[in-house]
């Protein structure tokens, strides 16, 4: 895996970069193919969570063509957005709430800020999970959903339950914190190996950021 601090790097830099272009070239599709590559291991499992989320992508740019009658502009929202997003789930694929603020405090991010990320990760984490087991426990009673108003108050139901359970955690976390003595800083053993996966995904940004700047100076 890439260390945390480039990898946050390079999804800022490649996501501002691809957003940005009025054109796309082949290039630009050799980020997330060599990050495909290092987690071939688990290309079903990404495949699977890719194909939900640019199955949206693809009806937001289906959208922008039926309203704008514009093949070529939904055609760069398409590209554009898979190109951003695939590279983004690959390189936070399988990591930690931890990973974040490692990657922040690396970069030289203020402490408190660094400190927010993680306990806001943490939560988000603690959600997704919640809301997992709660599908669960309606799954077990036989609930199927449906458009009418018994439905709805079972999500509304399922929404207030996680959001309190969240906030009861969250109260108890910054209690416990501040019994602790806590003043805004994780004490963590922050160490960034650099090695040839680095070098390869650093290589290739560099070389479509050089590629671009020859084609826009042409």
């Amino acid at each position: 895996m890439i260390n945390p601090p480039l990898s946050i790097s390079i999804s800022i830099f490649y996501s501002f970069f691809i957003a940005l272009r009025s054109e796309l070239y082949i290039i630009d599709a050799i980020l997330p193919l060599t990050l495909l590559y290092i987690h071939r291991r688990e290309l079903k499992k990404i495949a699977l969570h890719l194909l939900k989320v640019e199955l949206f992508l693809f009806i937001l740019a289906l959208l922008v063509y039926l309203f704008e009658n514009d093949l070529d502009t939904s055609l760069l929202i398409l590209q554009r957005s898979i190109l951003i997003v695939t590279t983004t789930v690959l390189i936070f694929w399988g990591r930690d709430s931890f990973f974040i603020y490692k990657g922040l405090s690396s970069l030289g991010f203020p402490t408190k800020i660094c400190s927010m990320s993680l306990f806001a990760t943490k939560m988000i984490e603690l959600s997704l999970k919640e809301l997992e087991r709660s599908k669960e426990t309606l799954r077990a009673r036989c609930f199927k959903p449906k458009t009418d108003i018994k439905s709805y108050k079972v999500y509304g139901w399922l929404f207030g339950v996680v959001t309190f359970k969240i906030l009861q955690r969250s109260n108890v976390l910054a209690q416990s914190l501040k019994a602790r003595g806590f003043r805004g800083e994780i004490a963590s053993k922050l160490e960034v190996g650099f090695g040839y996966k680095e070098y390869v995904v650093l290589s290739i940004v560099l070389l479509d950021f050089i590629f671009f700047l020859w084609v826009y100076s042409r």
